[in-house]
């Protein structure tokens, strides 16, 4: 399987949009990494930023999806603000 070409990508929203999702996760994690590292934070650190970047992926990924299956949409919820969408919407 070859890689798809920067024009492609491009051109494709889903797969421009998955893959400046991941890349925006990974600088989140690199950046992280060196702050703790600027400030000689103890090694078990590097596990929860590896843990918090790759929660924050999955559930950022998974929330869009979620919110798709809401016949109401984002509207409802600007429209009537969150008390309503609280009242009427399960806790995911």
């Amino acid at each position: 399987m070859k890689m798809p070409t920067l024009e492609q990508i491009r051109s494709n929203r889903n797969v421009l949009f998955w893959s400046l999702h991941a890349a925006g996760w990974a600088a989140y994690g690199i950046s992280q990494y060196f702050g703790a590292l600027l400030y000689e934070s103890s090694s078990s650190y590097a596990r929860m930023i590896a843990v918090s970047a790759s929660a924050g992926f999955l559930l950022s990924a998974v929330g869009p999806a979620a919110a798709r299956t809401d016949p109401r949409g984002a509207g409802d919820l600007l429209h009537h603000g969150s008390r309503t969408a609280h009242r009427h919407q399960s806790f995911v």
